[in-house]
């Protein structure tokens, strides 16, 4: 978790923390985050002491907008979650053909960060520095494997082709994972 230097106001020293959550209900009222959408917190306690005060400047980090008008509720609405948190967003098909420029994904959340992606049918070639792959220039991944996409630069790049006569069938799982 993030820290932030402490500040004092009439003698008395608070520490300001960055907490994050995952929401675990819809806010139907003021639809300002849905089930599994990241929320920030910045948690302030009585250096003192160590008592909480509570939250202040909450923030939708999946909607990269701030919470207004509904509270979060740790442990009712929302729940802890830490850096490195994978969070499951959507999960799609993608036919890997012998597409000159390379498949790219065709569904991908824009708050995708993390992926795992299975092959089937058949091997591909993948590049992720947004450079079209070929049959034959790429990292090679058989059929039957699974790899792992670890940024969303990563996952904004990559394109694959199939390296014989057979398409390939990927399914790829996207994630948020809660970084710093």
């Amino acid at each position: 978790m993030a820290k932030f230097s402490p500040v004092t106001q009439s003698s008395t020293t608070f520490n300001y923390e960055k907490v994050f959550f995952v929401a675990t209900t819809d806010d139907a009222v003021n639809n300002e985050f849905v089930q599994g959408d990241v929320i920030c917190g910045i948690l302030q306690t009585n250096n003192e002491t160590g008592a909480i005060i509570g939250y202040t400047a909450w923030r939708n980090v999946s909607q990269g907008a701030a919470i207004a008008t509904t509270v979060p509720a740790p442990g009712t609405n929302v729940l802890p979650a830490t850096i490195g948190t994978k969070i499951p967003l959507a999960q799609e098909i993608l036919t890997v053909d012998n597409t000159v420029a390379g498949v790219g994904f065709a569904a991908k959340p824009a708050d995708a960060n993390y992926a795992t992606i299975q092959i089937a049918n058949a091997d591909i070639r993948i590049r992720v520095d947004n450079t079209a792959p070929t049959a034959t220039v790429g990292f090679e991944q058989q059929a039957g494997s699974t790899f792992e996409l670890e940024s969303e630069l990563e996952l904004t790049q990559f394109k694959a082709i199939r390296t014989a006569a057979v398409d390939a069938s990927l399914t790829i799982q996207y994630y948020t994972v809660i970084d710093a």
